[in-house]
């Protein structure tokens, strides 16, 4: 279990036109994560967050987010798999909730979710022999307060996204 509280000052918007004072921000963060190896093999995990965003001028902002892990591994340890399913609703980008996820081979992902939806991810290490290795990924976001996602060239008319990766290394 983790807690978090921030507070500090920043600018209001400028919608309200104050210019002359700075606005209070406080966040809380609440973090409940768990984790257990049920066998040589497998392992699940499961995390529950929940954050409340409060800054003065404005009305408050709250968001949840819960996710469950699933990761196999080979008995010969050539084949490791994991997945997670997120369901997050969060009412803005203010009260943003980051989670790190499983990737391949020097590749970091750290996404952050608002919004209200859900995401599901699959990847997996396949060491073919001692100098071939495959790892791929399958992502998939659905959100369900959105007609469309992102902006300018980005810009998705769709409220769903998905990502396909594919990584081959040959060591000498």
């Amino acid at each position: 279990m983790r807690y978090q509280y921030r507070f500090y000052e920043e600018n209001y918007l400028a919608d309200l036109k104050i210019r002359d004072q700075l606005a209070e921000v406080r966040k809380d963060q609440m973090r409940l994560n768990f984790l257990y190896q049920l066998s040589n093999n497998w392992e699940i995990g499961n995390r529950l967050e929940f954050v409340q965003f409060l800054k003065s001028g404005e009305s408050p902002q709250y968001g949840v987010l819960a996710y469950q892990d699933l990761q196999w591994t080979g008995t010969a340890r050539r084949w490791k798999a994991s997945g997670r399913l997120v369901y997050f609703n969060i009412d803005s980008y203010n009260a943003r909730i980051y989670s790190f996820e499983r990737d391949m081979l020097y590749s970091f992902s750290f996404p952050f979710f608002y919004n209200h939806g859900c995401r599901f991810y699959f990847n997996q290490r396949w060491n073919i022999n001692s100098q071939w290795t495959l790892w791929t990924k399958y992502g998939y976001s659905q959100y369900f307060d959105v007609e469309h996602l992102g902006s300018g060239l980005d810009r998705i008319d769709k409220n769903h996204r998905s990502e396909i990766r594919l990584q081959l290394r040959f060591r000498w």
